[in-house]
C-alpha cells in the first residue's frame, strides 16, 4: 500500500520536470535570437549613437543569459539531482572558454591548462566555472589580462579588475551582495559557487586588493582521481 501511494507523486514530479525543461528550452530561443541579431547589428552599424544602444542591449542580454543559466542550474540541481561523473576538467574548461569567446574578445586571455581527471556533477562544475569567469570578465577593464590556470589539482582564475576591499571578502558569497549602491552586485552566482564547493569539499580561496584585481583559487584535491 505504501509503495503505490507514491505513484501519483512520482508522475507529478515527472510532469513538472518535463514542463520545466520545455519552458527553459522555449526561453532560450528568444535569447539566442537576440544574441544573433545583436552580433549582426554590431558588425553592420557604423553610427556612434546606435552603436552605444547596441552595447546597452548586449549588456542587458548578458545579464538575462546569466539569470537564465542560474535558473536552469537550480532546476537541474533540485529536480534532476545530477550524479557525479568522471571527466577531464581541462576539456570542460576549454569548452566553456569557447562559449565565452565573444565576451573575451576585448580581454587578453592567458591560459595554462593541464589534464585533470575529476569525479563531480559536470553541470555543477560548468556552472561554477561559468560564474567565476563571468565575474572576471565583468569586472575587468578593456584590454586587461585574465589568467586561467589548471595545475596540480588547483584551478585559478585571476583578473586585473577593481579588486575587493578586505572587509568585503567574507561577504561576497552572500546572495545579491554589493559593495555599495553605485556598483553592480554579484547576484546569486558566487553564492551558488560557494554552495557547490562546500557540498563537494572544494576549498575556495580569494586573494584581492582594491586596484590590484582578484585571484580565486579552487582546491580540487578531494574530487581528483
Amino acid at each position: 500500500m505504501i509503495k503505490y501511494s507514491f505513484v501519483p507523486l512520482k508522475k507529478r514530479n515527472l510532469h513538472l520536470e518535463k514542463m520545466l525543461e520545455e519552458t527553459l528550452h522555449e526561453l532560450n530561443i528568444p535569447i539566442a535570437t537576440i544574441k544573433a541579431n545583436c552580433s549582426m547589428l554590431e558588425k553592420s552599424c557604423h553610427e556612434e549613437k546606435a552603436g552605444r544602444r547596441i552595447k546597452r542591449i548586449e549588456k542587458a542580454l548578458v545579464q538575462l543569459m546569466e539569470l537564465y543559466e542560474e535558473v536552469e542550474y537550480l532546476i537541474k540541481k533540485e529536480i534532476l539531482q545530477p550524479k557525479p561523473q568522471v571527466f577531464d576538467a581541462k576539456e570542460v574548461i576549454e569548452e566553456r572558454i569557447e562559449f565565452f569567446e565573444d565576451l573575451l574578445r576585448h580581454k587578453n586571455l592567458q591560459i595554462e591548462l593541464h589534464p585533470l581527471k575529476i569525479s563531480i556533477a559536470k553541470v555543477g562544475f560548468k556552472k561554477m566555472f561559468d560564474n567565476l569567469l563571468s565575474n572576471a570578465i565583468k569586472y575587468s577593464p578593456k584590454g586587461s589580462v585574465i589568467k586561467i590556470v589548471l595545475k596540480d589539482s588547483l584551478l585559478q582564475i585571476e583578473d586585473e579588475g577593481k579588486g575587493i576591499d578586505e572587509k568585503d571578502l567574507i561577504k561576497i558569497f552572500e546572495r545579491y551582495y554589493q559593495e555599495n549602491e553605485e556598483q553592480e552586485g554579484f547576484g546569486i552566482g558566487l553564492a551558488m559557487v560557494k554552495e557547490f564547493c562546500d557540498e563537494n569539499g572544494i576549498g575556495v580561496y580569494i586573494d584581492s586588493k582594491p586596484g590590484h584585481g582578484t585571484k580565486i583559487t579552487l582546491d580540487l584535491k578531494k574530487v581528483c582521481l
